[in-house]
């Protein structure tokens, strides 16, 4: 950061860390993630019907503490009466071990090493149990869903749990530092929210107004008005090209509504900074 003329963060906090360089513009998400999130906007109670798993992310290697925790506290919920099933990403390491456990506990689980469809799998979720990763908060408020959220403990500067700290002073999570982690608090916390719809949605609507599923469209258009405008006017917001107003709100001309997406951007070195895109037609995300 201190080396950057730019610098786009997802959060207060970092921002004000930086100063002016910052750009409180969100983390990019996929194509995906931007249709699930335009379908939970566009029928709010429907895709909260729709919306009956219990999703345990661990990430790529897997979070042991998850692993070991999640399965134990969810047998206390009696989740299929609920009518609710459990989606458990674990990592390749400790599938099997996993399925094991929730075998022996009697409650029926999907245990993947790996998902394809992030997207769907979060718009399926009544609950997300995970750690507090950039993109993983990126991806939850981007679509909007309730999350509890262990940070991983030895992450540089404990960022992990500043992230969901601050997520969780907004309404927006549950943050529970893997310290204090045990079957008992996870199973009362997930217990908590799995009883109150009413609950669920509030903290739903509170992630997604944290969301910005627009990112990548915002941080291509602060970085033409940088590269592009006059240099005077390159630390100030750009102007949107599609309705003159404040930039990076709003998707904008370089984005999803045109039906193609930003595949590269590169600077050209000489007197006169170009930015050159290479434009590709996406293929639809299908949202159930």
């Amino acid at each position: 950061a201190p080396l950057a003329g730019r610098a786009y963060v997802a959060f207060d906090e970092a921002a004000a860390q930086i100063g002016r360089r910052a750009k409180l513009l969100g983390n990019p998400v996929r194509r995906t993630f931007v249709d699930a999130a335009r379908a939970a906007l566009s029928d709010p109670d429907g895709f909260e019907a729709r919306s009956r798993k219990v999703f345990v992310l661990g990430g790529s290697q897997g979070a042991k503490a998850l692993n070991e925790t999640v399965p134990a506290a969810l047998a206390q919920l009696g989740l299929a009466e609920r009518g609710l099933e459990v989606v458990h990403q674990t990592g390749a390491a400790m599938k099997e071990e996993v399925e094991a456990r929730y075998r022996e506990l009697g409650v029926p689980a999907q245990v993947v090493s790996f998902v394809d469809d992030m997207a769907k799998a979060y718009a399926s979720a009544a609950l997300v149990i995970a750690r507090a990763g950039a993109t993983t908060l990126a991806e939850v408020c981007a679509i909007g869903r309730p999350a509890i959220l262990v940070p991983y403990p030895h992450a540089a500067d404990d960022h992990q749990a500043r992230n969901a700290e601050a997520l969780q002073s907004e309404g927006a999570a549950i943050a529970i530092r893997e310290a204090a982690l045990s079957v008992e608090t996870l199973a009362a916390e997930a217990g908590r929210l799995l009883d109150d719809d009413a609950a669920r949605k509030q903290m739903a609507d509170a992630a997604r107004r944290h969301g910005k599923p627009e990112a990548a469209a915002a941080i291509v258009d602060d970085l033409f008005a940088w590269l592009g405008g006059p240099a005077p006017r390159r630390s100030e917001p750009p102007r949107s090209r599609t309705n003159g107003g404040g930039g990076g709100h709003q998707l904008s001309a370089v984005d999803f509504r045109s039906g193609r997406e930003l595949a590269y951007l590169s600077r050209r070195r000489g007197p006169r900074p170009t930015a050159y895109l290479q434009l590709r037609t996406p293929v639809p995300a299908m949202i159930d």
